[in-house]
């Protein structure tokens, strides 16, 4: 997996919240509070391994290279033997991606308060839901409440204004109030003439997010993960369930909901307003060396001698498990003369 390299990224609450175009500062001030404390759950950091950003990142990468890298099993022609098809690599490989998109998958939906995850997330905005407002939502960066303002604010404008109007250069801030103004319209089912400061985003919308990450896809991996793979669990525990595996179409569906979750989190509802990839970049040449030969004859022959000296170390552990557990009585133990 790549290392994200990622400029620190410039405060967003760099304006004081004396200067801001909102009228409860006590409420401002609370939301950046919580702000600052979600996108660091969020953001990619050094500091912080299991962000989302990074588990999100992790996880497809892994994905996308498992399979691009099986494509070699099925691109050979018929008659060309390839170690890609070695029954031995395939179950590894298969076994180890199957095990780890489905714990990946489950870790961002984890639900735990001492956890990060996107699930986690999901429901801590909910909770404080009430904390973003329209006019938090729209000024707490320092932009003005009203995307017309510019008309009456006395600023001395350029001629370019009477020209583009709203999509003037100057007026960046006013036209980000007026696009967050109509995101917020639909986020709250408000009309523009129904606008007020105190709009809220209904609780339907945030139970809407928690009905795209209730899928057959995702109970399925739940299943798998619970009595398959985290845990061994007894036939009481599965019942009727069988390990069948995980297929491609239900790790899409799952990472497809994950990611739309995640994204109506950050980029609609808390406004994080900076474009990025869903897919990291791979590495330059990732796949350069897979054409060459897995081993050699003699590297295939040291194989088969490395198993047999584990097999052994690993046999032998059984012996003397008794002497160990409770060590032979002496003499002096046996006819009592030994210290009580």
């Amino acid at each position: 997996m790549p290392k994200l390299h990622q400029a620190p990224l410039k405060d967003r609450f760099e304006v004081p919240a004396q200067e801001c175009d909102v009228h409860d500062k006590r409420n401002l001030e609370s939301y950046r509070t919580l702000w600052r404390k979600w996108m660091s759950w969020y953001d990619h950091s050094p500091d912080e391994p299991h962000s989302i950003e990074q588990q999100l990142h992790t996880m497809l990468f892994n994905d996308l290279t498992y399979r691009s890298i099986v494509v070699a099993r099925s691109a050979a022609a018929p008659e060309v033997k390839v170690s890609a098809q070695a029954s031995t690599l395939a179950y590894l490989l298969d076994t180890g991606y199957a095990t780890t998109q489905t714990l990946a998958v489950m870790k961002l939906l984890d639900d735990r308060r001492d956890v990060i995850s996107v699930m986690r997330l999901l429901k801590d905005v909910q909770k404080h839901r009430s904390v973003i407002t329209r006019e938090i939502y729209v000024s707490s960066f320092g932009f003005p409440y009203d995307p017309q303002s510019w008309q009456t604010d006395g600023r001395g404008l350029s001629t370019a204004v009477g020209v583009f109007g709203l999509e003037a250069p100057e007026l960046t801030h006013w036209i980000q109030s007026h696009y967050l103004h109509e995101t917020f319209d639909r986020l709250s089912g408000k009309r523009p003439d129904e606008r007020s400061r105190g709009d809220v985003i209904p609780n339907a919308v945030f139970k809407r997010l928690h009905d795209w990450l209730e899928t057959d896809s995702i109970r399925k991996l739940e299943t798998l993960r619970n009595n398959f793979l985290a845990h061994a669990a007894n036939s009481a525990s599965r019942g009727e369930t069988k390990n069948q595996g995980v297929r491609f179409v239900e790790l899409d569906e799952a990472q497809r909901a994950i990611i739309r979750v995640e994204r109506a989190i950050t980029d609609l509802i808390l406004a994080r307003r900076i474009a990025r990839e869903v897919v990291p970049m791979p590495p330059l040449g990732m796949f350069s060396t897979l054409n060459l030969v897995y081993a050699t004859k003699e590297a295939e022959i040291q194989m088969y001698d490395r198993w047999d000296e584990l097999a052994e170390e690993r046999n032998g552990w059984k012996s003397g498990v008794l002497d160990e557990l409770v060590p032979r009585l002496t003499r002096a133990d046996e006819d009592g003369s030994g210290p009580s």
